[in-house]
């Protein structure tokens, strides 16, 4: 019985620092994302050999940030899920796990560069917000 309340207590705890990774994490993608649509940019404008290969390793950059918020994200949810978190917040960050594989494992073409990395600044910025929020949440319940 000792040892299940002291779990039950540890449980925030651990959301909050698995939030915590997962927000820096996202940060650095976002950064690297940003980084990644200049370079793109360049590169539809006619930037030539060197602005592609500073962008393909931008995006190398990204996807690998990426990968590491993906990461951090399902050990956040999975400690919300231990938590009993509100099941919306629990969807959404599926969702973004989904987005982020598909984001990592796909090719990104010159032509589509722009609109993948648009689309994902927008779910790093979505996401950053509310895994923000519930960090938030935990660190006030606490």
């Amino acid at each position: 019985m000792e040892n299940n309340i002291k779990n039950k207590a540890e449980e925030p705890d651990s959301a909050m620092a698995a939030g915590e990774r997962a927000l820096r994490s996202l940060g650095l993608a976002q950064e690297h994302l940003k980084s990644t649509g200049k370079y793109g940019l360049w590169d539809v404008f006619g930037g030539g050999f060197l602005s592609g290969a500073m962008k393909r390793s931008k995006v190398d950059e990204a996807k690998n940030c990426m990968a590491r918020a993906r990461d951090h994200l399902a050990v956040f949810k999975g400690a919300l899920e231990d938590m009993q978190a509100p099941a919306d917040f629990l969807v959404d960050l599926g969702e973004f796990i989904k987005f982020a594989d598909y984001f990592i494992d796909s090719n990104i073409a010159d032509w589509a560069v722009q609109s993948r990395i648009s689309d994902a600044k927008i779910q790093v910025s979505i996401i950053t917000e509310k895994v923000g929020r519930m960090v938030s949440w935990l660190r006030d319940d606490i």
